[in-house]
């Protein structure tokens, strides 16, 4: 019985995802990068 439902599923989550991504939006967000470096390197 669940073997058989199975393509159905995959089918309704394949759309789901298709739905989901269908229309994608970049998002930005700001980043910061310390570098500690030792007073006998720098």
């Amino acid at each position: 019985a669940r073997a058989m439902e199975i393509p159905g599923e995959i089918e309704r989550e394949t759309e789901a995802i298709r739905a989901r991504f269908a229309n994608p939006q970049a998002r930005m967000f700001p980043v910061a990068v310390t570098f500690l470096v030792p007073d006998k390197l720098a």
